[in-house]
């Protein structure tokens, strides 16, 4: 990624929170809206530092589901973890703030495509997608749905696929229109366990028919289901 992308460090900082949550869109979660935190530690801490003060400030957090992604493999003082909470129609929860840190905050509409086993898989792969230049969101959200989305199921290895629409006006102040979770069962040839197949090979390259790969960032996370 550029130093010009919004996932600096310096990019970050200042980000509103967005507190306003949509709907999810998934007919077996209506009624419940869920949001990602894109979390950055604080100057002068070290990430392993910053992810025990959080999870330490989590343990006060009034939310029924939370979950907690730490990044791994990535340099440091970028993006350092991701926090995702679940919760019913209306605001958002409060969640835990570090001193010093910076988040961005984006409510998204959550599509299940491939549903997680988190028992068995330790490894996340998480985009932070930006769609193609000069394709509008709507058309990009259509195509990720539509199309893209069908084809993770019955991709060998794939123990899960989630697809996280970020809204139009978010992901203009962001420059992310989507993003994407997926678990695999490994160990594979790539990073997170990711699986070599035929399907795999389709299911990957439909993605330059919306995603403009050089605004999309590939984080490895390791999760902890707090709640």
């Amino acid at each position: 990624m550029s130093s010009a992308t919004i996932l600096t460090r310096r990019r970050l900082i200042g980000s509103a929170l967005l507190a306003a949550a949509l709907p999810m869109s998934d007919a077996r979660a209506a009624g419940t809206g869920k949001r990602i935190s894109l979390l950055t530690r604080p100057a002068g801490s070290t990430r392993a530092q910053f992810v025990r003060d959080w999870l330490r400030l989590a343990g006060g957090a009034k939310t029924e589901r939370l979950l907690f992604s730490e990044v791994f493999g990535t340099p440091e003082g970028e993006i350092d973890a991701l926090a995702s909470v679940w919760f019913p129609s209306g605001a958002a929860p409060a969640m835990p703030r570090v001193p010093g840190s910076q988040a961005l905050d984006l409510p998204v509409r959550e599509h299940v495509f491939v549903p997680a086993d988190r028992a068995a898989v330790r490894v996340k792969r998480t985009l932070l997608i930006g769609r193609k230049p000069g394709m509008p969101h709507a058309a990009f959200v259509r195509h990720w749905l539509d199309i893209h989305g069908p084809l993770s199921q019955g991709v060998p290895g794939l123990a899960g696929c989630v697809l996280n629409v970020v809204d139009e006006r978010d992901a203009a102040r962001s420059g992310i229109d989507g993003i994407s979770e997926s678990w695999w069962t490994g160990p594979g040839t790539e990073e997170g366990g990711k699986v070599a197949s035929p399907q795999a090979d389709r299911w990957n390259a439909d993605g330059a028919n919306f995603i403009d790969s050089a605004r999309t960032r590939l984080l490895l996370c390791r999760e902890q289901l707090l709640r």
